[in-house]
């Protein structure tokens, strides 16, 4: 998968500059979208973990940024000499271990009712909190296994292990961002025809709003019906309206600047990878 050509194509999200809210893009009272979650899940999962498996231009160099970073927090703890190619090969295992547990999930082979993505299963790879405790864990397994006597030396400390996660947590966030909005193969596509794709952006994003959507109608609370369980729901907050337009904007602008940043990789791709992984850190 070349992902560097996908800057010359327009997702259905960048073509359009904004997100808009759905229920001024659907009036269909009709339409189901309850499985849609599921395949939003199932697509991102195929398509990030590929390219973590071969290991692709792009991912690599986004893993190479954010490994040197690990070096640099290394040289605080006392760590010095160790070898990129180990804290890569780390990562790459991390995100594996990670994304192989919400893929397991989704399989009709474990869980053969499942129609819709569950909160808990969304935040394992979204969800700021729950990702890296998940990651830590994956960290802590590797301590006595891992092949490499360094590190297992490093995977002992928990200082390290948690500003790795952190750190490991912001690089899956730009990566299955980007892949979501320019990988170019046939999966990538088909996810980006999805009708509901600009909701999955927004919950990637901002998880926490995950709650207040409605799979079915695939539309937020108070957008949806005002009938529905989803938009009863006494758990919605009061300015659940201001903040998901402000959630959409911080979306959209962070489309336009992957769009753009993505015009410059050919060959600023150093300057790039840096800029994008400062809007993963930053993001609120």
């Amino acid at each position: 998968m070349d992902i560097e050509e996908e800057a010359k194509i327009e997702s259905k999200l960048g073509s359009e500059n904004s997100l808009q809210s759905t229920t001024q893009k659907r009036n269909s009272a009709s339409e189901h979208h309850s499985k849609d979650s599921l395949k939003f899940c199932r697509k991102i999962s195929a398509l990030v973990t590929n390219h973590l498996e071969i290991k692709s231009k792009f991912c690599y160099d986004l893993l190479k940024f954010n490994a040197d970073v690990a070096v640099c927090l290394l040289y605080l703890y006392d760590f010095k000499n160790i070898d990129l190619s180990q804290i890569i090969s780390l990562e790459i295992e991390c995100l594996l271990r990670l994304w192989g547990k919400l893929k397991d999930v989704l399989t009709y082979r474990k869980n053969k009712k499942i129609c819709i993505v569950k909160k808990e299963h969304w935040d394992l790879v979204f969800d700021k909190t729950e990702a890296v405790n998940a990651l830590k864990k994956i960290l802590v397994g590797f301590a006595d296994s891992w092949y490499q006597p360094v590190g297992k030396v490093i995977l002992n400390d928990d200082g390290f292990c948690d500003a790795f996660a952190r750190t490991l947590y912001c690089c899956n966030r730009v990566l299955s961002m980007v892949l979501a909005l320019k990988d170019c193969s046939e999966t990538g596509h088909s996810l980006r025809k999805l009708e509901t794709i600009d909701n999955f952006v927004v919950l990637m994003l901002f998880p926490h709003h995950y709650p207040h959507y409605n799979h079915r109608g695939g539309k937020f609370a108070v957008e949806c019906c005002s009938k529905c369980k989803i938009c009863c729901s006494k758990n919605i907050p009061e300015r659940f309206i201001e903040q998901l337009t402000e959630a959409r904007l911080e979306a959209t602008s962070l489309i336009t600047n992957i769009d753009h940043y993505f015009g410059l990789y050919e060959n600023m791709n150093l300057e790039v990878i840096f800029n994008l992984m400062k809007m993963g850190y930053s993001i609120s």
